[in-house]
């Protein structure tokens, strides 16, 4: 991969994070659950959100460590993969984005998603830590299924560090917009519910993976013949 390619490569993966994490961020079943617990256990606002805090960082990180076992096979396979490195990023984000859209449309937007076994906890009080260890859980053992493809396009690079600073960036904008909803809903200054969006994770994510991906190739091929 040459500088050209590469430097394209590093910022469309940047970019990529950044906005599929903020996209991920706004579903109401990743921070919703925290305000409705929250409430019912007595918590003040900064409890609730250094709880969030501390399960999104494992969302994240559970999904970042899956990437990184891909990228050692990428970096064992660099050689095989030089000559394609370049497309390579784009091909799997377009490849996953399709899968999500496909995936989201045979389910006809019914699939049910493990966050929202936390909805059904919040109808009744327990001990805090129960409640802590199962929100944290709950995030961290449903490995964030919107970016762990961006991580995974990561691969073909063979760069631990481009790896590290994926999920730092994811990490920050998840994380970030996440705390700032439900410290909102906690104020009542924004009425929040499951919708129709909630339910429809995959399309919106196979929708903004895919565009980004046949981006990130028309991109690559113009630089091929430019």
């Amino acid at each position: 991969m040459d500088a050209t390619h590469a430097s394209v490569t590093t910022w469309m993966l940047l970019g990529t994070a950044a906005i599929v994490s903020l996209v991920h961020g706004l579903l109401p079943n990743h921070w919703l659950p925290f305000v409705l617990i929250g409430r019912v256990q007595g918590w003040t606002a900064r409890r609730m959100i250094h709880v969030l805090a501390m399960a999104g960082a494992a969302h994240v990180a559970v999904a970042g460590a899956i990437a990184m076992v891909t990228l050692l096979v990428g970096i064992a396979l660099a050689d095989t993969l030089s000559e394609h490195a370049d497309v390579l990023p784009g091909l799997i984000l377009l490849g996953i984005g399709l899968v999500y859209i496909v995936l989201d449309v045979r389910a006809n937007g019914h699939h049910h998603h493990l966050h929202h076994d936390v909805h059904e906890a919040a109808s009744g009080g327990m001990p805090d830590r129960s409640a802590i260890v199962t929100l944290v859980l709950t995030l961290a053992l449903s490995p964030c299924e919107a970016m762990v493809p961006v991580f995974v396009s990561a691969a073909p690079t063979g760069d631990p560090a481009l790896l590290l600073l994926l999920v730092v960036v994811s990490g920050i904008a998840s994380v970030g917009v996440m705390g700032t909803l439900a410290w909102m809903a906690w104020h009542g200054s924004r009425r929040v519910e499951f919708g129709r969006f909630a339910r429809r994770e995959r399309l919106v994510v196979g929708l903004v993976l895919a565009a980004i991906g046949a981006a990130t190739l028309a991109i690559v091929a113009a630089g091929g013949h430019a």
